[in-house]
């Protein structure tokens, strides 16, 4: 098993979360908490086996278990304590608790933003992609499927209860293969410049997405212009909403 979890692990995200999973199951078995030993036990078969975005669960449960029951009994030994309490560790929890609640506002409040991570942050939903999401829900067959230019694309799912087929949202429970494709056409379509471009990477989808959001969020004002405008001389693509910055048009099925 871990001849299978470092071949996996090693080539596709080698950070320090991977040495903490066999250190962490190793402590739980010294420790003889035979279920958690069972829990990373089964934690190190899903990493072997899953796309490597699940590493996530290495450094959750890991971190927890050393930096909370490992740490315990040593603060518990070198401080005093007061009314049953140890000082440290009252003041350790303190402080994760405040830090915890600034860094949230922090975040919440998109500030402050670290040089070349500015457009990292979750984006903000505009009142033309609302009404969107209303006529996609409202207007659209609930089968269907859609791609899209933009982070607006990530919303349909929620407020027009239809599937997405590209982009990396919600992706990250699908086979590796399907999910690198996911996110490829995705990243593709952002560096479209012609609708010629966009119809090819329509045609890698195998479902055959029936409609394509238009939006601005990661492009600039002149090409979503001119992109609207090649879309809207295309054969492929013709308009069926468009309200501001959101565009939304029905793909021809000759053109999968």
């Amino acid at each position: 098993m871990f001849v299978l979890y470092a071949d996996k692990t090693a080539t596709q995200l080698a950070t320090i979360w991977n040495v903490l999973l066999p250190i962490g199951l190793f402590y739980s078995v010294v420790k003889r908490e035979w279920l958690i030993s069972t829990w990373f036990g089964g934690i190190a078969i899903v990493v072997t086996t899953a796309p490597a975005v699940w590493v996530f669960l290495i450094g959750a449960a890991s971190t927890t278990l050393l930096l909370v029951d490992g740490t315990k009994s040593v603060i518990e030994e070198a401080t005093e304590t007061v009314s049953g309490y140890s000082v440290v560790h009252g003041a350790l929890v303190l402080s994760i608790l405040l830090y915890a609640t600034f860094a949230t506002a922090l975040f919440a409040g998109s500030y402050p933003v670290p040089p070349g991570q500015e457009n990292t942050l979750y984006m903000e939903i505009e009142d033309d992609d609302m009404t969107a999401y209303e006529w996609i829900r409202s207007s659209t067959d609930p089968n269907s499927d859609f791609v899209g230019v933009g982070e607006e694309l990530e919303w349909v799912p929620l407020f027009a209860q239809r599937d997405i087929v590209s982009g990396p949202w919600g992706a990250e429970w699908l086979q590796e293969d399907r999910r690198t494709q996911y996110i490829s056409i995705y990243n593709s379509m952002l560096s479209c410049q012609t609708a010629s471009c966009v119809q090819s990477q329509v045609a890698r989808v195998e479902s055959q997405p029936e409609y394509l959001y238009l939006g601005d969020s990661k492009i600039s004002e002149d090409r979503f212009l001119l992109l609207s405008q090649e879309l809207d001389s295309s054969s492929c693509f013709e308009r069926s909403f468009s309200d501001g910055h959101a565009i939304i048009y029905r793909i021809d099925s000759e053109c999968h």
